[in-house]
């Protein structure tokens, strides 16, 4: 209900920027629309009794709506200055003889006062209104073109993708090669490695010098070569 409501305040709500709050156009147009009422009063105040301010509600209303809070409490003292000084006797005079007339004149700015403060709280809520339309008509906008931009920053990512694992994949297949330990040649099967004991002053065969602690591969015959030499 509520959007409903706002959603038709926001069609009549009109958004002149001659007329905005603050500038000279909306003081012109309280000026204006109060003029238009006090004629309007003048010319049915004859035929139509105890209705004396019928047509400065309207003014202060539309004058509140277009032009804001400023322009609205201008139209409503110059309501009431023209309301008193051509409408209630003696007429063409500040003066107000009767002090019922002064209790209707009370009461009309009272109410419109009301109205300016409705209207106003009316018009802020349009207005931000208005802003979150326009930020989630940007989301959206953005949110499009993030959804059109994705498929092509896929398409991106695969292709790079598919870029580096060419070019990775021989460096990887080389390097394990060169990583792994080449197989041992022959008849003999190497079991690992085994520190022999050294005197020093004396070399052993396959080491680098006399005073080396050395290594020596710890090798055995493969079943294969051990059956051969038992045949013989």
């Amino acid at each position: 209900m509520r959007q409903i409501i706002t959603k038709g305040l926001a069609s009549i709500y009109t958004d002149v920027p001659t007329l905005r709050p603050g500038t000279v156009g909306a003081y012109a147009l309280a000026f204006v629309s109060v003029g238009v009422a006090t004629a309007l009063q003048v010319a049915i105040d004859p035929y139509v009794v105890g209705v004396s301010f019928i047509t400065f509600f309207p003014s202060v209303i539309i004058t509140t709506l277009i032009s804001g809070f400023g322009a609205g409490v201008f139209c409503v003292v110059l309501s009431t200055a023209a309301a008193s000084f051509f409408l209630l006797p003696p007429r063409l005079s500040f003066w107000i003889k009767n002090p019922a007339d002064v209790m209707d004149l009370l009461l009309f700015i009272v109410e419109a006062f009301f109205y300016v403060i409705l209207i106003v709280g009316m018009r802020l809520t349009i207005e931000r209104y208005r802003e979150l339309n326009q930020k989630l008509e940007l989301q959206g906008t953005a949110l499009r073109e993030s959804e059109a931009r994705l498929p092509v920053v896929v398409a991106e990512l695969q292709h790079r993708t598919r870029n580096f694992i060419s070019v990775a994949s021989p460096r990887a297949q080389r390097s394990l090669v060169i990583s792994l330990p080449a197989p041992s040649s022959g008849r003999f099967r190497c079991r690992g490695w085994r520190r022999l004991p050294v005197r020093r002053g004396r070399s052993v065969p396959g080491l680098a010098g006399p005073a080396t602690i050395g290594r020596s591969r710890h090798c055995s015959a493969r079943p294969e070569a051990q059956a051969s030499s038992m045949q013989f």
